[in-house]
């Protein structure tokens, strides 16, 4: 497997496996907050996604729609938990723009759940949901560059 490395954390990393093209997010340094437990789950929710890009990428014969939608509920849990301690974070700190933040969460649940009414639904593994596993993982990043670092440097001040 020859990998291509990223340029920027926003990159995936690109690898072939049996005439598949895999979209693999990388960790980076670039992406830590400088909150050990909070950098542990991102980490740990960039590594899911990865698994549900790989499940859903394998070959037809070797991946099935309940096989996805466990990977999927193994990510959706634990982005929630996620979000809910990270939330937690902000309101013992008394962030100011905690209800903002809550709101960009709640869009990527609903995001989320979007995939998973798309595997549940059509019983197929589509075009339309490989296009949304990649947008999750491309929100994700561009989320913790951006919006992130807002509730970081008002907690650290």
């Amino acid at each position: 497997m020859a990998a291509k490395q990223a340029d920027t954390p926003t990159e995936a990393t690109h690898f072939h496996h049996s005439a598949k093209v895999f979209n693999i997010m990388q960790w980076d340094k670039k992406l830590e907050l400088g909150i050990d437990s909070i950098d542990r789950q991102h980490r740990a929710i960039i590594e899911r996604i990865n698994r549900l890009e790989i499940a859903l990428n394998s070959s037809v014969t070797s991946v099935t729609v309940p096989r996805l939608l466990e990977v999927y509920d193994y990510l959706d849990q634990y982005i929630a938990t996620h979000f809910r301690e990270e939330e937690e974070l902000m309101a013992q700190n008394n962030y100011p723009n905690l209800e903002a933040h809550k709101a960009l969460h709640h869009g990527f649940e609903a995001e989320l759940a979007k995939l998973r009414d798309s595997l549940e639904g059509s019983g197929l593994i589509s075009y339309a949901t490989a296009q949304l596993v990649g947008y999750l993982g491309k929100w994700f990043i561009t989320h913790i560059q951006g919006e992130d670092p807002k509730y970081v440097s008002y907690i650290k001040k």
